[in-house]
């Protein structure tokens, strides 16, 4: 058929270089895989390799097609390819990695691994095991509530004792307690509202650093109007809180602010991006919050935060000694 068309072409005149028959054979297997192509066949990975490097490089019709180091080059790569495989099936156990674009935590990814893992255990009769990053989050995820409620107790718990235990009152460590708690949970509206979502393991580890080192902000404001309110009025000692204090807990807050927040915005790693930005709009609203609630509640509290009538002050004193000073100045005026 080769000849027979290149004589044709030889005939009509055609510039043209003749048709060798294994060219023509070659492009009679083009014309049957677009013509007659069977796409409900399959050919698995290592027999789709074994004729690539050990049939198909070493066919005839492609010697002058192919490059001279092809059969060097197949050798090397399939070589590659089977030292791979054999890290991934051994004779007890095999190795299966999925790769997918989703990220590592979202509802699509979530959607993604347990539309797997029922695959995997309607499919495979055998005892079979998940891991990687995504897979750990949707376990974790599966038992949110529970640890959540674990951490953020032993979490509050611990604070209260500690709180507790300095300051001998009961109350000073509720107030500050709530009001960390109160900068978390405004924190996790700040990033469902700004991002549309709070990664679970992101959650756990900002509350428990902003529960261990925002509440020394206020720690450090109640023990100012403590020791002021052995001397002074509510108001003038809350104004002495403010004068001690306020240079420490802006310096400590705006560290934890600034740094995580310009952290967020340059990190591109999305859970490390959203626990250091978590972490920065958790400390800013925890300054806001001891800055601004604390003081009020504390006053408002005055006779349960400072027990005892002589860590008090009531005014009193003074004028006391003021009409003792009037009385003893009266003898030496008559």
């Amino acid at each position: 058929m080769a000849h027979k068309l290149a004589r044709l072409m030889k005939l009509s005149d055609v510039k043209a270089d003749p048709v060798t028959p294994a060219q023509m054979s070659l492009l009679y297997d083009y014309y049957g895989s677009v013509n007659a192509f069977n796409d409900s066949v399959r050919m698995g990975f290592e027999p789709l390799l074994t004729y690539l490097c050990d049939t198909l490089v070493n066919d005839p019709r492609l010697a002058d097609i192919l490059p001279d180091t092809i059969q060097r080059q197949t050798g090397t790569i399939k070589a590659q390819i089977k030292d791979g495989l054999g890290q991934l099936r051994k004779d007890d156990h095999s190795l299966l990695v999925v790769l997918s674009s989703l990220p590592k935590e979202s509802p699509e990814t979530y959607a993604f691994v347990d539309t797997l893992t029922a695959l995997a255990d309607a499919r495979m009769m055998h005892e079979h095991y998940y891991v990687g990053e995504s897979v750990m989050y949707a376990e974790m995820r599966g038992g949110f509530d529970h640890e959540m409620n674990v951490v953020s107790l032993l979490t509050i718990l611990s604070i209260f004792l500690i709180v507790a235990l300095t300051f001998r009152s009961v109350i000073v460590p509720i107030i500050l307690v709530v009001t960390v708690m109160t900068a978390v949970y405004m924190n996790v509206v700040v990033a469902g509202w700004v991002t549309g979502q709070m990664l679970y393991l992101a959650y756990l580890i900002v509350q428990a650093i902003l529960m261990g080192a925002t509440i020394d902000y206020g720690i450090l404001f109640a023990n100012y109007y403590r020791e002021g309110r052995k001397t002074m009025l509510p108001v003038d000692a809350i104004c002495a809180a403010y004068r001690g204090s306020i240079r420490t807990i802006l310096t400590s807050g705006l560290i934890m602010v600034i740094g995580p927040g310009v952290m967020a915005l340059f990190v591109g790693d999305l859970m490390i991006a959203n626990i250091v930005g978590c972490l920065a709009v958790g400390a800013f609203v925890a300054i806001v919050l001891t800055l601004t609630v604390v003081p009020a509640v504390l006053v408002a509290l005055d006779k349960w935060v400072v027990y005892g009538k002589q860590n008090r002050f009531t005014g009193e004193e003074t004028q006391t000694e003021q009409k003792n000073e009037e009385t003893g100045k009266e003898p030496s005026a008559e």
